[in-house]
């Protein structure tokens, strides 16, 4: 199944929405919309979106209200839960059954909150189970915790939930740990890039593309970038990988590659990559080859940036797990003095961290491909347009 989504239309033209769905989702050959929330009433237009089947998040304000009792044909309305945070108690009890009984409703109230969010979607004799949500995306914001926690709870919740959307923070992101990846498409209106985003979803292989459509007329020749990480011995593990990874990174009109860390030495030079300019970086101890192909370049500890189609990439693997534990403002606060040493820094590409994290910000975009050794996890940032996939190289 395919899957398009974006949100927080608020007071946009009806022709954004219309662009949306004409120029991006008809041709990725998407068949169901999602919208993650913000929907004003004068867009619950079936015609807006050609047809498609729409599952529309409704805000708390929302559920209640007369005008959206009823949804159009093939549309669903995701109404959030009765209690959106559970009651706030006071003090503790001196009796451990009265504190039992206590945590016992607040999980219960918790769970609901999720329940009533999770929702089945159906096309073409396929069903996944999909939480649909709006506020959600604030656990990212501020503490990066909540995410497992909710990762958590879903699946405590409901078994087999794969795929989460939510929206509201006008910003993209994707975050993939273990078989959930929860999606922030972005906005319609005011997105921090200034653009029109949206994501798609491919559950035939879990790939998510962030997308944008924008005014912007670039000078620059389009390129794309393929980002692996923590490659360490697949090819002892999986001999066939190498050939896989470049037919996906061939299928995407990758030109440049950026290994950003936990790669081999003795991966340097694979005729595989002859066509790709390869950017990698190796880990303390580890030696470079003094005799590897031109198109091999060594990012060092010291000079880890590189410029590719006119955008900066830092790269450094070591900072993933460091970024994964903080929130985004701790984030930024953590980074100002790498911000302010390298202008104009467009990416910051890191490693360590299992699962995915691909993250915008107000001034770049962290991106945290994934485990390749274990998940075959990678990415790919298409210049200058920056549309974002994740993917996973088949088996």
């Amino acid at each position: 199944m395919k899957l398009g989504a974006f949100g927080d239309t608020h007071d946009c033209q009806d022709e954004d929405i219309k662009e949306v769905v004409s120029d991006e989702f008809i041709p990725r050959a998407v068949q169901v919309i999602v919208h993650t929330g913000d929907l004003f009433i004068q867009h619950v237009k079936p015609e807006l979106y050609s047809g498609f089947q729409v599952n529309a998040v409704l805000t708390t304000n929302q559920a209640n209200d007369p005008k959206f009792s009823l949804s159009p044909t093939d549309w669903r309305f995701v109404r959030p839960g009765y209690h959106q945070d559970p009651p706030k108690f006071v003090g503790n009890y001196t009796d451990p059954r009265a504190n039992a009984d206590l945590k016992e409703l607040i999980d219960f109230l918790q769970h609901q909150r999720i329940y009533n969010r999770i929702i089945p979607i159906t096309y073409g004799g396929e069903t996944i189970w999909v939480y649909c949500g709006h506020e959600r995306s604030f656990d990212v914001l501020v503490n990066p915790q909540n995410v497992s926690d909710f990762f958590a709870r879903v699946n405590q919740v409901r078994d087999g939930v794969r795929l989460a959307f939510t929206g509201h923070t006008h910003h993209q992101f994707v975050y993939r740990h273990g078989n959930i990846t929860w999606v922030n498409p972005g906005s319609i209106v005011d997105s921090w890039s200034h653009t029109k985003e949206f994501a798609t979803v491919d559950t035939s292989n879990w790939e998510v593309v962030l997308g944008r459509l924008s005014n912007f007329e670039a000078k620059i020749q389009p390129v794309t970038v393929g980002i692996i990480s923590d490659t360490g011995n697949v090819d002892q593990l999986d001999s066939g990988f190498w050939k896989r990874l470049v037919a996906e990174f061939n299928n995407r009109g990758v030109t440049h590659v950026i290994c950003c860390g936990n790669f081999l030495p003795t991966d340097i030079g694979r005729k595989e990559f002859n066509h790709f300019q390869v950017f990698y970086y190796l880990l303390p101890g580890h030696y470079d080859n003094p005799h590897k192909p031109h198109n091999w370049h060594l990012l060092s500890y010291d000079h880890p940036v590189v410029e590719i189609g006119g955008h900066k990439f830092y790269v450094q693997h070591e900072i993933g797990p460091e970024y994964a534990n903080f929130s985004e403002i701790e984030s930024k606060k953590s980074f100002s003095k790498l911000l302010s040493e390298y202008k104009h820094l467009d990416f910051i590409v890191a490693g360590l961290v299992p699962g995915t994290i691909l993250q915008e910000t107000d001034s770049y975009v962290f991106i945290n491909p994934g485990d390749a050794r274990d998940h075959k996890y990678f990415a790919t940032v298409c210049l200058p347009r920056r549309e974002y996939t994740v993917g996973t190289v088949s088996s």
